[in-house]
């Protein structure tokens, strides 16, 4: 019968294993601005690799979300239910979280935001690792993961600022922006209602009786810290699109008149 101690040193392992592939990835990615002209002239080279290694890993950290989400969705499994993907996710964010800490910290960033960013990665550290541990509230932790499906389309944004070929390619720009801002409305203002919605329906029909005090505020604190940080970013988000939206209009208005 597998103990306490059991579980928290496999998820050791799992998690030395994993922060050592994702080093591996970013030192690949390294390779990559090297070679591409148009990356190695990025000043900012913390960011550059970050958001390079970050579009390929998203939408593997999403998946796993999402399918942990699915199969965790029923009314039975919800508290106490766990699976494989599950597992996966949180290990992998966890991981995700640990090395983009210490990416954060050597990044040119506002006081607040470096502050604002750490936080939120402490804080998700210790739910996703709580989760797995404790056996409770799996399927919470994995429907809070959807909301990196956002983070795809945030990468490719960063990647158009950075090598500034917004207006070389103006229609993927364009088409990016609508995702981001799509997905945003979706994955994060939409969902964290939602999320908060079945959390209070399962505490009221009893089926939390075996979850901690610590959890039943804990969890939902640090999702209301993530919904805060979304509809803050989702404001500049919104006028971004609005700016594009406009100078395309613009743009087609002169190419009718000519």
């Amino acid at each position: 019968m597998e103990t306490l101690g059991d579980d928290v040193r496999m998820m050791a392992r799992t998690q030395v294993m994993l922060v050592g592939m994702l080093v591996a990835g970013h030192f690949v990615a390294t390779k990559v601005v090297e070679k591409v002209p148009l990356l190695s002239k990025v000043q900012d080279w913390w960011s550059v690799v970050d958001v390079v290694f970050s579009i390929p890993f998203y939408p593997v950290l999403s998946y796993f979300a999402v399918m942990a989400s699915w199969e965790l969705s029923g009314q039975d499994d919800r508290v106490t239910g766990k699976s494989a993907n599950s597992y996966y996710f949180c290990m992998l964010f966890v991981a995700k979280s640990l090395v983009h800490m210490f990416i954060t910290l050597q990044q040119k960033l506002t006081k607040s935001f470096l502050f604002t960013t750490l936080l939120h990665h402490s804080c998700s550290i210790v739910c996703m690792l709580g989760t797995p541990l404790c056996g409770r509230l799996i399927f919470y932790s994995a429907f809070d993961g959807v909301c990196e499906i956002t983070n795809i389309f945030l990468s490719v944004l960063y990647l158009f600022k950075m090598t500034k070929t917004a207006d070389r390619y103006p229609l993927l720009y364009s088409i990016n922006g609508v995702l981001l801002w799509t997905s945003f409305l979706f994955f994060r203002i939409f969902l964290f209602p939602v999320w908060f919605f079945l959390f209070y329906q399962d505490y009221a029909r009893g089926a939390m009786s075996s979850v901690s005090s610590a959890e039943l505020v804990g969890y939902p604190a640090v999702t209301l810290l993530i919904m805060c940080m979304s509809v803050n970013w989702f404001i500049p988000i919104t006028k971004g699109l609005l700016k594009v939206v406009l100078h395309q209009k613009e743009d087609w208005e002169l190419k009718k008149q000519q």
